[in-house]
């Protein structure tokens, strides 16, 4: 024999509708932190895109002022399957390399990674143990080294041996706003990040 809704008990009723509302108030609540989550992310990649933009601008006003020759580091990329009309499916094959490299006027070497954060701090984790490797082996080999940083309304260049002694010098993994001004990088009015140039006053 089927019950029908009708035929269940007031009490059972009451008890199941509450737990139903409950349920689709959790469901609501959780779709609502996963929009939130998303769009988040989608913001943090487009400034992070953004960000990278204004480093290649800089690139380019160096290599025509004669001042430095610098390029984004390609992806080690593989296709897997062509899928027709431009599209196509791949994989990443490498670990993940410092973002921009190149030579400066005069032939030393240049090398760093750029990240970008909307927060008001940055983690040394930022970047990957293969990227920090990377660095130190360039570093020590007389590059000049060191991580392109984006935060809110100001852009600065960490030198490598300030990035990698985060923890001796301010006891903890990470740098706060304050702590990066001596490296807050100059901007140009067509919003350039000028990764060579600091403001006046800055180291």
């Amino acid at each position: 024999m089927r019950l029908e809704w009708e035929d269940l008990p007031y009490p059972v009723r009451e008890q199941a509708a509450k737990q139903i509302l409950a349920d689709k108030r959790k469901q609501t609540a959780k779709s609502a932190k996963q929009y939130q989550r998303t769009k988040q992310a989608a913001q943090a990649n487009a400034e992070g895109h953004h960000f990278e933009d204004e480093i290649l601008k800089a690139c380019k006003f160096y290599r025509a002022t004669g001042r430095a020759s610098v390029d984004k580091t390609p992806e080690s990329f593989r296709v897997t399957k062509l899928l027709g009309n431009g599209a196509f499916q791949g994989r990443f094959t490498g670990k993940a390399q410092p973002d921009f490299q190149g030579v400066l006027d005069g032939g030393r070497a240049i090398l760093f990674d750029a990240k970008y954060t909307g927060k008001d701090r940055i983690s040394a984790s930022a970047l990957t143990k293969h990227q920090a490797e990377l660095l130190e082996i360039h570093s020590q080999l007389g590059a000049v080294c060191g991580v392109c940083v984006g935060m809110q309304d100001g852009t600065y260049f960490v030198p490598w041996d300030t990035w990698k002694g985060m923890q001796d010098a301010y006891g903890r993994k990470y740098m706060t706003k304050e702590e990066l001004e001596p490296w807050r990088l100059q901007f140009s009015v067509h919003s350039f990040a000028m990764f060579l140039d600091y403001e006046e006053g800055s180291k």
